[in-house]
This record gives structure tokens, sequence and C-alpha cells, in this order.
């Protein structure tokens, strides 16, 4: 573990950094060719999705991320290298955490090989009646 250089007031704040590696996510499930990197509270939408393919024998990978900054590179590379399908998961927006993974993949050269990037259509949900 890297050295804390800032002081903090909260002893609950070092005890997280301690708890949860900064920059580091985690495999929740172990599939195959399709890999769901979520992110936030959007993982638990991604182990429910891996359940639901499940039962017509698609075996999904599910991350959950854990941090944005610093995103997981290594993490990243091996779910591109592994899998034909990456899809990021979020509740964010645009220039959120997909885009930022996006962005880490190109600069990284994952992009070069046969993965291909398909933006979803944004769409927005009024939550008043007319």
């Amino acid at each position: 573990m890297e050295s804390i250089r800032k002081s903090f007031a909260n002893p609950y704040d070092v005890f997280i950094m301690i708890l949860y590696q900064i920059g580091k996510g985690r495999v929740l499930i172990e599939g195959e060719r399709v890999a769901l990197l979520g992110y936030g509270s959007a993982v638990q939408n991604c182990l429910a999705a891996a359940s639901l393919v499940e039962r017509h024998g698609l075996r999904l990978t599910v991350a959950d991320a854990r941090f944005c900054k610093p995103l997981d590179c290594s993490l990243i590379r091996r779910l591109a290298k592994s899998h034909e399908v990456l899809i990021t998961v979020e509740e964010g927006s645009i220039g959120g955490f997909g885009s930022h993974v996006a962005q880490f993949m190109a600069l990284d050269g994952l992009l070069d090989g046969k993965l291909k990037v398909r933006n979803k259509a944004s769409f927005f949900i009024s939550n008043h009646s007319y």
C-alpha cells in the first residue's frame, strides 16, 4: 500500500483507504466472452443482468470498477483482452465513467484490434406528468 501523505482528521477516512485499495476494482463474477464493468450503484444492475442471461447459457463477467479516478488500468486491460465485448454500466452522463474508460482504452491501444466501441443513444425521462 502506498504511503498516506495527507493528514486525515477522521480516522474513518483512513479505514476506508485501507479497506478499499484506492484505484483498484474487483471481479465479482468470472465469465467468458462478455464483460460488464459497473461503476457505483449500477454494479447491482450488472449482477442482475448476469443472473438473467445465465439462464440462457451465457456466463458474463461482472466487475466493479469502484473508482473512476484513478482508473484500474490493469483491470480494464485484462477485461478488454480476454473478452469479445466490454460494456461499461453507470448512472452517469456523457463525459462520465464510460467516456473515461473509452479514452484510456483508445490511448492504450486496446481499440486497435477487434474490440469495437458503440455509443448508446442518450434519452431523457421526465418525472413530470402533463
